[in-house]
Protein backbone atom coordinates (compact mmCIF):
# COMPACT_ATOMS: atom_id res chain seq x y z
CA UNK A 1 0.00 0.00 0.00
CA UNK A 2 1.17 3.22 -0.97
CA UNK A 3 2.20 5.38 1.87
CA UNK A 4 -0.58 8.42 2.42
CA UNK A 5 2.19 10.79 3.38
CA UNK A 6 4.37 10.54 0.53
CA UNK A 7 2.94 13.83 -1.48
CA UNK A 8 3.51 16.07 1.91
CA UNK A 9 6.93 14.57 1.88
CA UNK A 10 7.60 15.72 -0.74
CA UNK A 11 6.22 19.01 -0.81
CA UNK A 12 8.16 19.48 2.60
CA UNK A 13 11.74 17.93 1.33
CA UNK A 14 11.02 20.64 -1.58
CA UNK A 15 10.11 23.53 0.64
CA UNK A 16 13.20 22.94 2.96
CA UNK A 17 15.54 22.22 -0.30
CA UNK A 18 14.34 25.47 -1.48
CA UNK A 19 14.91 28.07 1.81
CA UNK A 20 18.48 25.92 2.23
CA UNK A 21 19.80 26.97 -1.54
CA UNK A 22 17.81 30.64 -1.49
CA UNK A 23 19.36 31.57 1.44
CA UNK A 24 22.79 30.61 1.02
CA UNK A 25 22.65 31.89 -2.48
CA UNK A 26 21.31 35.15 -1.81
CA UNK A 27 23.92 36.29 1.35
CA UNK A 28 25.96 38.61 0.69
CA UNK A 29 28.93 40.03 2.12
CA UNK A 30 29.62 43.79 1.93
CA UNK A 31 32.49 45.77 2.98
CA UNK A 32 31.62 49.17 4.09
CA UNK A 33 32.82 51.79 2.60
CA UNK A 34 33.67 49.46 -0.38
CA UNK A 35 37.64 50.33 -1.26
CA UNK A 36 38.00 53.31 1.39
CA UNK A 37 36.77 51.19 4.31
CA UNK A 38 35.63 52.35 7.86
CA UNK A 39 37.23 55.78 7.67
CA UNK A 40 36.69 59.34 8.07
CA UNK A 41 35.58 61.32 4.90
CA UNK A 42 33.72 58.72 3.35
CA UNK A 43 29.91 59.43 2.95
CA UNK A 44 28.25 55.93 4.73
CA UNK A 45 24.54 57.20 3.77
CA UNK A 46 25.37 57.52 -0.17
CA UNK A 47 27.40 53.90 0.57
CA UNK A 48 24.41 51.91 1.75
CA UNK A 49 21.77 53.47 -0.37
CA UNK A 50 22.05 51.19 -3.50
CA UNK A 51 22.18 48.48 -1.30
CA UNK A 52 19.08 46.12 -0.56
CA UNK A 53 20.14 44.02 2.74
CA UNK A 54 18.30 41.66 3.71
CA UNK A 55 18.25 38.94 6.68
CA UNK A 56 21.67 36.90 6.74
CA UNK A 57 23.75 39.69 4.61
CA UNK A 58 27.25 40.33 6.88
CA UNK A 59 28.79 43.85 6.98
CA UNK A 60 32.77 44.11 6.94
CA UNK A 61 34.13 46.88 8.61
CA UNK A 62 38.23 47.60 7.79
CA UNK A 63 39.69 49.70 9.32
CA UNK A 64 43.03 51.13 11.55
CA UNK A 65 42.72 49.45 14.85
CA UNK A 66 43.25 52.13 17.29
CA UNK A 67 42.24 54.78 14.95
CA UNK A 68 38.59 53.81 14.89
CA UNK A 69 36.10 51.38 15.53
CA UNK A 70 32.66 50.59 14.94
CA UNK A 71 29.65 50.62 17.67
CA UNK A 72 26.56 48.97 16.66
CA UNK A 73 23.61 51.77 18.93
CA UNK A 74 20.30 52.11 19.47
CA UNK A 75 18.65 55.20 16.96
CA UNK A 76 19.01 57.99 19.95
CA UNK A 77 22.62 56.75 20.30
CA UNK A 78 22.94 57.31 16.19
CA UNK A 79 21.39 60.86 16.33
CA UNK A 80 23.09 61.97 18.64
CA UNK A 81 26.71 60.55 18.72
CA UNK A 82 27.16 60.52 22.36
CA UNK A 83 27.94 56.21 23.61
CA UNK A 84 28.20 58.00 27.26
CA UNK A 85 29.61 55.21 29.03
CA UNK A 86 29.55 52.75 25.92
CA UNK A 87 27.65 50.25 27.89
CA UNK A 88 24.22 48.98 26.76
CA UNK A 89 22.37 51.07 29.33
CA UNK A 90 23.88 54.19 27.49
CA UNK A 91 22.71 52.84 24.05
CA UNK A 92 25.80 50.65 23.15
CA UNK A 93 24.79 47.28 21.47
CA UNK A 94 27.43 46.02 20.38
CA UNK A 95 31.18 46.69 20.24
CA UNK A 96 33.56 45.85 17.29
CA UNK A 97 37.27 47.16 17.51
CA UNK A 98 39.58 44.64 15.82
CA UNK A 99 39.89 46.37 12.74
CA UNK A 100 38.57 43.85 10.58
CA UNK A 101 34.92 42.98 11.73
CA UNK A 102 32.16 41.21 10.58
CA UNK A 103 28.35 42.05 11.61
CA UNK A 104 25.89 38.95 10.97
CA UNK A 105 22.52 41.14 9.72
CA UNK A 106 20.87 37.97 11.78
CA UNK A 107 17.16 40.18 12.11
CA UNK A 108 14.87 42.23 9.94
CA UNK A 109 15.06 45.21 11.68
CA UNK A 110 16.97 48.54 11.82
CA UNK A 111 20.43 48.61 12.66
CA UNK A 112 22.46 52.08 12.95
CA UNK A 113 26.34 51.61 13.35
CA UNK A 114 28.86 55.01 14.34
CA UNK A 115 32.72 55.13 15.05
CA UNK A 116 33.23 56.53 18.74
CA UNK A 117 36.41 58.28 18.46
CA UNK A 118 36.57 61.97 19.46
CA UNK A 119 34.61 63.90 16.24
CA UNK A 120 34.63 60.77 14.48
CA UNK A 121 30.74 60.29 14.30
CA UNK A 122 29.48 63.60 14.58
CA UNK A 123 32.13 64.05 11.12
CA UNK A 124 30.01 61.93 9.49
CA UNK A 125 31.68 58.06 10.26
CA UNK A 126 28.20 56.91 11.14
CA UNK A 127 24.73 55.59 8.57
CA UNK A 128 21.89 53.23 9.50
CA UNK A 129 19.96 50.95 7.46
CA UNK A 130 16.85 48.56 7.34
CA UNK A 131 17.26 44.57 7.06
CA UNK A 132 14.10 43.53 5.26
CA UNK A 133 12.86 39.56 4.83
CA UNK A 134 11.34 41.33 1.37
CA UNK A 135 13.86 40.34 -1.53
CA UNK A 136 11.50 42.37 -3.53
CA UNK A 137 11.89 46.24 -2.58
CA UNK A 138 14.68 48.39 -3.17
CA UNK A 139 16.36 50.65 -1.15
CA UNK A 140 15.62 54.51 -0.60
CA UNK A 141 16.76 56.86 2.58
CA UNK A 142 15.10 58.28 4.65
CA UNK A 143 15.03 61.38 6.92
CA UNK A 144 16.57 58.84 9.96
CA UNK A 145 19.78 58.19 7.57
CA UNK A 146 18.29 54.56 7.16
CA UNK A 147 18.77 52.83 4.31
CA UNK A 148 15.17 52.05 3.84
CA UNK A 149 13.63 49.53 1.55
CA UNK A 150 10.37 51.15 0.18
CA UNK A 151 11.24 53.30 -3.65
CA UNK A 152 8.73 56.08 -4.87
CA UNK A 153 8.79 54.42 -8.05
CA UNK A 154 8.44 51.03 -7.03
CA UNK A 155 10.91 49.01 -9.37
CA UNK A 156 13.22 46.82 -8.11
CA UNK A 157 16.95 47.32 -7.55
CA UNK A 158 19.77 45.31 -6.20
CA UNK A 159 18.81 42.23 -5.21
CA UNK A 160 15.23 42.22 -5.10
CA UNK A 161 12.91 42.21 -8.75
CA UNK A 162 14.35 41.20 -11.87
CA UNK A 163 15.89 38.35 -13.27
CA UNK A 164 16.84 37.15 -9.25
CA UNK A 165 13.36 37.33 -8.47
CA UNK A 166 12.90 35.09 -11.64
CA UNK A 167 15.22 32.56 -11.07
CA UNK A 168 14.01 31.62 -7.51
CA UNK A 169 10.75 30.88 -9.16
CA UNK A 170 12.38 28.74 -11.92
CA UNK A 171 14.61 27.07 -9.64
CA UNK A 172 11.17 27.15 -6.99
CA UNK A 173 9.18 25.13 -10.46
CA UNK A 174 12.18 22.87 -11.21
CA UNK A 175 12.54 21.45 -7.97
CA UNK A 176 9.34 20.80 -7.38
CA UNK A 177 7.97 19.61 -10.85
CA UNK A 178 11.31 17.06 -10.27
CA UNK A 179 9.53 16.05 -6.73
CA UNK A 180 6.36 15.56 -8.30
CA UNK A 181 7.94 13.43 -10.99
CA UNK A 182 9.58 11.11 -8.35
CA UNK A 183 6.53 11.00 -6.23
CA UNK A 184 4.68 9.57 -8.97
CA UNK A 185 6.98 7.43 -10.54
Amino acid sequence: MENPYRLLIVIITTLVIMILVFYRAESKRYTVGDGEGWDIGTNYMAWAQPHNFTVGDVLVFKYVKGQHNAYQVSKEVYRSCDVGNGSASAGVLKKYETGSDEVVLGEARDYWFICSFQGHCLGGMKFGLNVTLDLIAPPNTTDDGVTNNVSNSGRGRGRGGGAENNNFWALWAVLLLANLALFFW
